[in-house]
C-alpha cells in the first residue's frame, strides 16, 4: 500500500532514544535521532552551520581562556587569557600594536583558569570601559580601556574601603594596638595572626567609654576633655561651655558654637597587616583609619575586632555582578555589596554612621544545607547559585531601598550548581546543574512572587552527558544558546518560550574546543587541532550561515527566465566568500592564481582540506611549498577558501509511521522516493543508511559552466530512494560539501 508523508518542521531537534515510542508526543514525532552541525530556528528550517574561520594561534600554542569585552553592540572584542598575559582579538583578527600582537601582563597562572571538569574559574563583570575580574586565588583585578584603545590591568586597592568578615563575638579573645596611627604592632592573647593574613585589613572597635561623656548643650568642659558625638570621639581645644550646635565634622577642627573640638576617631579604626609573628600572637600593621584611643595599650584590649574579607588566608571574591547600582562580589557562603554608585567602596559606615547607601555583607543562610557560591545573576532578585541550592537575595520590604537593615535571602530551589555563568534571557535564567548534564530555566511569576526551575533537557537527556562547562547566548542571526561540553564538543539550544520553541542539536568539529565566548553576533572558540607538526591551538570565529535575500519578485522582470537569472547573478557575488569549512582561511588576489602558496596555511600543514575556488569545490592536501604552504588548483581562481571539512547530518525519527500509530506501526516498510524543499542551497546528499548516497542538488545542463553552480531554492523533483524493506527505515540527510544547505521540508512515498 503506497502512502505519502511530510516532514514540515525541524525545530524538534535531537530527542533521546527513550522517546522514540511516544507517537502521542508532538516533540518526539517531529524530532530527530541525529541533528548534527545543522542549526534549528523557530521557523522550522534546518540550516547547515557556517565554518570556523581561523583568526590566529594562541600564544605559545597553549590552552587559553576566551572572554568577551562588550561596550556596545558594535564595539566588542575577545580577550585571550593565558599564563601571565592577556591578548585581544577583534573582527576575526588579533589586535596589533607597532607590528606585533598587542599584549598586557596578567597575574593568572594557566593552571588556575579551569577546574578539573574544565569549568571556567575566572569570572568578570563589566561597567562601560571597565571590567572587573574575580578569582578566588587572586585579588580583584580592574581592566580599563584607555582613550587610545590600549588596556591597563591593575589589582584593585580597596584600602580602608574593603569588605570585612563578621565581628568577633568571643569576649575572651582580645587584641590591642601599640599606637593609634602610623606603623603599629597588634597584639592578641590568642594565636590569630596566621601568615596568610599579610595584606589583609584589620578592624578594631573600642569598648572603653567609662571616662568619656556624650556631648550636650551648656555643659562645662576642660581643655583636652574627650566627648562622644554621633559615635565619634572629639577633644576640646580649650576649656569652656558647650554651645547649641552638636559637633558632626569628621576631620580637623570644628565648633559647636562655643567650644572648638578636634575630631579624633569614629569609635573604630582600620589597619592593614604587613607582617605576622611566627607565634601568631602579634602582627605589624599600617594604620589606614585612625584607631580609637581606647584600643591602644594592653590595658585597653578589645574583643570587638574582625579581619578583612579578602586575603591569601580566606581567598578573594570568585564571582561578581552588578545589582541595585552596587557591585556585588561573592566567595564561599558570603556576598559583599558596595556603596550605591561607588563600585570600589565596600566600607560599612559613612565615618561612624550606617546609611542606606553604605556597603554591607551578608552570609547566605537559606536552606537546610548551604553550599559554596558558584555564580551570581540579577533578575527580579539577585540569584545566587550554590553547590547545593539556589537562593534569592533582595529587599525584605520592597517599599524601601535595599540596605543592611532591609535585605533577606531565601532558598528558591534545591537545584545544585556548577561554576558555569548562567544565560539571562529576559527575566529568565538558564543555569547548569552540578553535574552539567541538565540545564534549568528559572522563571519568576510576579503574581505569586515565586520562582520555578524547569528542566530544558527532558526531551534530549542524552545531549549534554559530557557536562556543560560554558554557555553563551547568541541573539543574532539566530537566537541560540551555545554550550561547550567537557569533551570539547558543542551543543546548541533553541529556546523561545513565546513561540513554544525548545530543541537541541549538536555541533562537532575536527579537534577539541577548549574555550567558548561571544563577540557581538559571532561565536568565538579556542580549539585544539592537529596538523603534520602535532598539536596546534587556535582562536577561531564561527561564520554565520549565508542568509542574503534577493528582494525582487517575478513581477519586476519580463518573464520567469529573466527573474531566475537575476536571482542567480545576485547570489553569485556572495558564493566565493562563503565559509563552510573549519579553521578556514580566505585568500584573495587581483588576478587568478593556479598555485596557491601562503604563510597563512601553516596551521593546516599536512591536512586534507576542502577548497572552494571562486565558488567551485576541490579537495587538496596542504604541503610545504616556496613561500609557506599550499597546493595547486585545478583551475585558476581569485578567491580561495581553504579549511577542514566537516559534515552535517539529519536523521528524522519514525519516518514511516509518524501519524500511523495503529495498523502499520509494526509493519515492515520501504521508502520509494523523496522530494526535498530547500532554500539557497547547493550539494547535500540522502541515503537509506546502508552506505548508498545520492546527491540532492547537482549541476544541470542549463547552468553556465564558466560560473559556480548556482544556489537552488524550491522543491526538488522526486528523487529515487530505493530503500530496503525495514520495520523502521531510516532516512539520512547530510551535507559533506562546503556549501550552504537549508532544508525546509521533506515529502516522501513509502510502501
Amino acid at each position: 500500500m503506497g502512502m505519502k508523508k511530510f516532514i514540515e518542521t525541524f525545530n524538534g531537534g535531537e530527542i533521546s532514544e527513550d522517546l522514540y515510542g511516544r507517537t502521542d508526543l508532538l516533540k518526539a514525532v517531529g524530532g530527530c535521532k541525529v541533528f548534527k552541525n545543522f542549526l534549528p530556528n523557530i521557523q522550522g528550517t534546518a540550516t547547515f552551520r557556517g565554518g570556523f574561520k581561523f583568526a590566529g594561534q594562541t600564544k605559545n600554542n597553549a590552552r587559553t581562556l576566551l572572554l568577551d569585552f562588550t561596550f556596545t553592540e558594535n564595539d566588542v572584542l575577545t580577550i585571550e587569557v593565558g599564563n601571565g598575559y592577556m591578548r585581544f582579538f577583534k573582527d576575526g583578527e588579533p589586535v596589533m600594536r607597532n607590528g606585533s600582537v598587542y599584549e598586557i601582563a596578567a597575574p593568572y597562572a594557566a593552571a588556575d583558569l579551569f577546574d578539573a571538569n574544565g569549568c571556567v574559574l575566572l569570572n568578570k563583570c563589566q561597567s562601560g570601559d571597565t571590567v572587573y575580574f574575580f578569582h578566588s586565588k587572586y585579588p580583584v583585578q580592574r581592566l580599563f580601556r584607555n582613550a587610545d584603545g590600549t588596556f591597563t590591568l591593575t589589582a584593585v586597592d580597596f584600602a580602608e574601603y574593603g569588605g570585612f568578615m563578621d565581628l568577633n563575638r568571643n569576649k575572651s579573645s582580645r587584641v590591642y594596638a601599640s599606637a593609634a596611627t602610623g606603623t603599629i604592632t597588634l597584639t592578641s592573647n590568642e594565636p590569630i595572626f596566621d601568615a596568610g593574613y599579610v595584606g589583609c585589613l584589620f578592624y578594631l572597635q573600642n569598648i572603653h567609654f567609662e571616662d568619656i561623656y556624650s556631648w550636650s548643650e551648656g555643659k562645662s568642659v576642660t581643655a583636652n576633655q574627650k566627648i562622644m558625638s554621633n559615635d565619634c570621639l572629639y577633644t576640646a581645644v580649650a576649656a569652656g561651655t558647650t554651645g547649641a550646635s552638636k559637633p558632626t565634622h569628621t576631620e580637623g577642627t570644628g565648633t559647636d558654637g562655643a567650644v572648638s573640638w578636634v575630631f579624633h576617631d569614629a569609635g573604630y579604626g582600620i589597619c592593614k597587616i604587613t607582617a605576622c609573628a611566627a607565634d601568631k600572637l602579634s602582627a605589624t600593621a599600617q594604620v589606614l583609619v585612625t584607631l580609637p584611643a581606647d584600643v591602644v595599650g594592653s590595658a585597653k584590649s578589645t574583643w570587638k575586632w574582625k579581619f578583612g574579607a579578602w586575603s591569601p588566608q580566606q581567598g578573594y571574591p570568585s564571582v561578581g555582578c552588578f545589582f541595585r547600582e552596587r557591585l556585588v562580589m561573592g566567595n564561599g557562603k558570603r556576598i559583599w555589596l558596595s556603596w550605591i554608585g561607588d563600585f570600589e567602596d565596600f566600607s560599612e559606615k559613612d565615618v561612624a554612621q550606617i546609611t542606606y547607601e553604605t556597603g554591607f555583607s551578608s552570609q547566605i543562610s537559606s536552606g537546610q544545607t548551604l553550599g559554596d557560591i558558584q555564580w551570581l545573576m540579577p533578575i527580579e532578585d539577585l540569584m545566587i547559585g550554590t553547590t547545593t541550592n539556589l537562593c534569592a537575595f533582595g529587599e525584605a520590604d520592597n517599599q524601601n531601598v535595599m540596605s543592611v537593615y532591609n535585605c533577606k535571602s531565601e532558598e528558591t530551589s534545591t537545584n545544585s550548581n556548577r561554576p558555569v555563568v548562567p544565560v539571562k534571557i529576559g527575566q529568565k535564567i538558564l543555569f547548569s546543574s552540578y553535574s552539567g548534564k541538565e540545564i534549568y530555566c528559572l522563571d519568576y511569576t510576579p503574581a505569586t512572587g515565586q520562582y520555578q526551575a524547569e528542566s530544558l533537557c527532558k526531551f534530549a537527556r542524552h545531549i549534554n552527558q559530557a557536562g556543560i562547562i560554558k554557555m553563551v547566548h547568541q541573539k543574532e542571526p539566530n537566537d541560540l544558546v551555545w554550550c561547550l561540553l567537557g569533551d570539547g564538543k558543542l551543543t546548541v539550544l533553541l529556546f523561545d518560550p513565546a513561540q513554544e520553541g525548545l530543541c537541541w542539536c549538536s555541533c562537532e568539529t575536527d579537534g577539541e574546543i577548549e574555550s567558548l565566548s561571544l563577540e557581538g553576533k559571532n561565536v568565538v572558540v579556542s580549539v585544539k587541532r592537529e596538523n603534520s607538526g602535532g598539536v596546534f591551538r587556535a582562536v577561531e570565529y564561527l561564520a554565520n550561515p549565508f542568509d542574503e535575500y534577493f528582494r525582487a519578485s517575478i513581477a519586476d522582470y519580463a518573464n520567469e527566465a529573466a527573474y531566475e537569472q537575476a536571482r542567480i547573478d545576485f547570489y553569485e557575488q556572495y558564493q566565493s566568500d562563503m565559509i563552510y569549512s573549519d579553521s578556514a582561511v580566505v585568500l584573495k588576489s587581483d588576478d587568478p592564481v593556479l598555485n596557491v602558496a601562503s604563510g597563512k596555511l601553516g596551521h593546516l600543514a599536512g591536512r586534507t582540506v576542502s577548497v572552494v575556488a571562486d565558488g567551485a569545490y576541490e579537495e587538496h592536501v596542504v604541503e610545504a611549498v616556496t613561500g609557506g604552504y599550499g597546493f595547486t588548483l585545478e583551475n585558476a581562481a581569485k578567491t580561495v577558501v581553504v579549511g577542514l571539512p566537516y559534515r552535517g547530518v539529519i536523521i528524522p525519527t519514525r519516518i514511516a509511521d509518524m501519524t500511523q500509530i495503529g495498523n502499520n506501526a509494526a509493519n515492515i516498510k520501504k521508502i520509494q522516493n523523496i522530494s526535498i524543499r530547500v532554500w539557497n542551497s547547493l550539494g547535500g546528499r540522502y541515503s537509506d543508511g546502508d552506505g548508498r548516497w545520492f546527491n540532492i542538488i547537482e549541476r544541470t545542463g542549463g547552468d553556465r559552466f564558466d560560473h559556480p553552480v548556482p544556489l537552488f531554492s524550491g522543491q526538488t523533483d522526486f528523487l529515487s530512494f530505493d530503500g530496503d524493506f525495514k520495520r523502521e527505515p531510516d532516512m539520512v540527510i547530510d551535507q559533506p560539501y562546503p556549501f550552504p544547505l537549508v532544508i525546509q521540508s521533506i515529502v516522501f512515498d513509502y510502501e
